[in-house]
C-alpha cells in the first residue's frame, strides 16, 4: 500500500507540468522511489526518514549489489538488529534491502516475511523491481532526514507521498501528525515553493484536488478496498 508505480502514468504529466519554472524537485517522502525515478527533471531530491533504505539507495547507486534471495532465518537476525535486540554486525544498507524487499508488502520488518507464497518468489520480484530503478536514478541526490528537517531549496516543487490517514502504519510513520503535516505545507507554499500531495482526503482549506481516481486497495491477501486517490496541491 502506498506504492505509486500503479498511478505514475496519471500524475507524472501533471507533476511535469505544474514544474515548469522551477529548479528543484524534492520528495521528502521518496521511500521506495517508485514516484521520483519517473519524474524526467534534471535536479531531484529525495529524502526519507529510514535510514536504512537511504544507505541502501546510496549503495546500489554506487555500484553494490545484494542477494535476491533472504532465508527466513537470517531475514529473523535483520529484523532483531533492525530492533534493537542484537547485533549480528549486518550494515545499515544491508538491512534496508532485505527489510524492504524481503517484508511483506515491503511494510520493513513491521509485516512478517514475505519470502515465497503460492510458488511466487516475492523477495526476487521486489529485488528485481529495484534494480530497474537503478538507471532512472542518476540525478538524484539522497538525504536521510525527517521532512520538517530536509534542506529545501528555494523555487522547489515539493511532491509528498505521506503515509495515507486511515491506513496501516509502520515504522517511523505510526505517529505521524497530520495537522503538523498541513500546517508545513502552507509554509513551504507561503515561502514560495509548490506542495503537491497524494492522499485519500486532506481536510484543510487550502489543499485543492488537481486530480482523483478510484482505485483498488489490498488489504490482505483476499480483502480490496475500493478508494479513490487524490492528488491534491497547496493553494
Amino acid at each position: 500500500m502506498g506504492s505509486k508505480a500503479r498511478l505514475m502514468k496519471h500524475i507524472k504529466p501533471i507533476i511535469e507540468k505544474e514544474l515548469v519554472g522551477f529548479d528543484y524537485y524534492v520528495e521528502p517522502f521518496a521511500g521506495g522511489m517508485n514516484s521520483i525515478c519517473e519524474i524526467d527533471f534534471p535536479v531531484k531530491i529525495a529524502g526519507d526518514s529510514n535510514k536504512y533504505l537511504i544507505a541502501m539507495w546510496k549503495s546500489l547507486m554506487a555500484g553494490k549489489r545484494f542477494n535476491h534471495f533472504c532465508s527466513k532465518d537470517e531475514y529473523d537476525k535483520l529484523r532483531k538488529q533492525y530492533r534493537g535486540t542484537e547485533d549480528y554486525g549486518y550494515k545499515d544498507d544491508e538491512i534496508g534491502w532485505y527489510g524492504f524487499t524481503s517484508s511483506f508488502n515491503g511494510r520493513f520488518f513491521d509485516g512478517g516475511y514475505n519470502g515465497n507464497y503460492k510458488k511466487r518468489d516475492y523477495t526476487g520480484e521486489s529485488a528485481r523491481n529495484i534494480e530497474n530503478q537503478i538507471p532512472k536514478m542518476k540525478n538524484v541526490h539522497f538525504y536521510c532526514s525527517c521532512y520538517t528537517e530536509l534542506n529545501i531549496p528555494e523555487n522547489s516543487l515539493i511532491y509528498c507521498d505521506i503515509p495515507y490517514k486511515g491506513t496501516k502504519q509502520y515504522g517511523d510513520n505510526k505517529n505521524f501528525d497530520y495537522n503538523s503535516f498541513y500546517e508545513w505545507c502552507c509554509a513551504q507554499k507561503d515561502s514560495g515553493n509548490k506542495v503537491l500531495v497524494s492522499e485519500f482526503n486532506i481536510p484543510h482549506i487550502r489543499f485543492e484536488v488537481v486530480w482523483q481516481k478510484e482505485i483498488i486497495t489490498q488489504i490482505g491477501l483476499s480483502n480490496n478496498n475500493h478508494r479513490v486517490e487524490k492528488l491534491f496541491k497547496v493553494i
